[in-house]
C-alpha cells in the first residue's frame, strides 16, 4: 500500500478518536448534570464509548444501555448503576466503590477495578474477568457468576450467598469473613480447592452472622 494512504488512513482514525473523545466529554457532562434525555438523543450516532478517566461521581447511569464502554480509570464511586447494560465494559481500574449495580449486566465485563462496599445484588456477572477485583464488602447475594474467573479477588467482608457459581475461578480468590449459609460452606469446599487457605480452616467453616 502507497505510504501517503497508510499515513492518510492513520490521520482519519485519531480524527475519528479525537471526535469520539469530545463526543464523549459531551456525554459525561449530560450525565452529570442527569440529562439523560439528552444523552440518549446522542448516543445512538456514537459507537463504542471512550469514558475514560471520567468522572462520573454519584451520577445517575441507571438503566442506560453502555456494552463495551471503555471506563478505564474512572470515577464512579456512588454512582447509580441499576439495571444498566455494561456487558463487555472495560474498567480496568476504576473507582466503582459504593456504587449501586444491583440487577446491571456485567457479563464477560474486564476488570481490575476498587467494588469495595458495592452493590452487585442479583447483577449479572457471567464470564467476568474480575482478576484481582477489590470486591471488600461488596453485596454479591443473587448474582450470577457462572464461567467468571475471580482468581486473586478480595471478597473480605462481602456477601456471597445465593450466588450462581458454575465453572466460577476462585483460584487464589480471599474469601476470608465472607457472608455465606451453611450449605453453601459445604458446596464451596468442592471448589474452593485453589483458593485462600483460610476459608478452608475450622475457625472459618461457621456461617458468618
Amino acid at each position: 500500500m502507497d505510504k501517503a494512504i497508510i499515513c492518510l488512513e492513520i490521520l482519519r482514525k485519531s480524527i475519528i478518536i479525537r471526535e469520539s473523545r469530545e463526543d464523549s466529554k459531551k456525554l459525561v457532562g449530560l450525565l452529570k448534570k442527569g440529562k439523560v434525555g439528552e444523552f440518549e438523543g446522542m448516543r445512538p450516532s456514537l459507537g463504542r464509548l471512550l469514558f475514560l478517566d471520567a468522572d462520573l461521581r454519584g451520577a445517575d447511569l441507571s438503566r442506560l444501555w453502555l456494552p463495551g464502554t471503555d471506563l478505564r480509570r474512572a470515577s464512579l464511586k456512588r454512582a447509580n448503576l441499576s439495571g444498566a447494560k455494561l456487558s463487555g465494559a472495560y474498567l480496568g481500574g476504576a473507582n466503582v466503590s459504593l456504587a449501586h449495580l444491583d440487577r446491571a449486566n456485567l457479563s464477560f465485563v474486564l476488570c481490575g477495578a476498587n467494588l469495595r462496599g458495592a452493590d452487585l445484588s442479583e447483577a449479572n456477572l457471567s464470564g467476568a474477568d474480575l482478576r484481582g477485583a477489590d470486591l471488600r464488602g461488596a453485596d454479591l447475594s443473587g448474582a450470577y457468576l457462572s464461567f467468571a474467573n475471580l482468581d486473586g479477588a478480595n471478597l473480605w467482608r462481602a456477601d456471597i450467598s445465593w450466588l450462581w457459581l458454575q465453572g466460577t475461578d476462585l483460584s487464589g480468590a480471599s474469601l476470608k469473613g465472607a457472608h455465606l449459609r451453611k450449605r453453601e460452606k459445604r458446596e464451596l469446599d468442592t471448589i474452593l480447592s485453589g483458593a485462600d487457605e483460610t476459608i478452608l480452616s475450622k475457625a472459618e467453616k461457621r456461617e458468618v452472622k
